[in-house]
């Protein structure tokens, strides 16, 4: 069956997705990258905080299980984007900017500023760079450029393709 008749029979509305450029794809990957390294950096520094006694919080190494688990699944859900070529890839992106610019903006605001406790979240404030901190702000600010760059990208590829 040829392209032409593929298009033309009844039931077939919309045309197959389009392939994902290799450079949206390299952006992509290297989003699910960061994604999932920050989500290591969260669980290997979770260990450190002991779980809150106060039954009105949860605990710092709650909300970093939390954190990590919600990159895991959004890496994840980048990827099977990529793979299906899906037009959900270009709000996939940018639910993974969001979720690296929080993350960064979290461990900037609780370095310099003592928050205090914030509805359910603990005081998170501790003011020292260490490490896995600065390593895990560094993948955040990286990921998040790669993240926005790649969603702009898509979105540029969808206003070209589109009809």
């Amino acid at each position: 069956m040829t392209a032409s008749t593929h298009e033309h029979r009844p039931g077939l509305r919309t045309p197959a997705p389009r392939g994902i450029s290799p450079a949206l794809g390299a952006l992509t990957a290297l989003t699910a990258a960061a994604l999932t390294a920050s989500a290591y950096v969260h669980l290997h520094m979770a260990t450190n905080y002991a779980r809150n006694a106060a039954a009105d919080t949860i605990s710092e190494a709650d909300v970093f299980h939390i954190q990590a688990v919600a990159s895991v699944v959004v890496a994840a859900g980048l990827m099977i984007a990529v793979i299906a070529g899906h037009r959900w890839l270009g709000p996939a992106l940018l639910l993974a900017a969001g979720l690296l610019a929080g993350s960064l903006a979290a461990v900037v605001a609780y370095r310099y500023f003592d928050l205090g406790k914030i509805l359910i979240l603990p005081d998170m404030y501790e003011p020292a760079w260490f490490r896995e901190k600065t390593l895990s702000a560094i993948i955040e600010a990286a990921g998040t450029l790669t993240a926005l760059s790649a969603a702009h990208t898509a979105w540029r590829r969808t206003r070209r393709t589109a009809p």
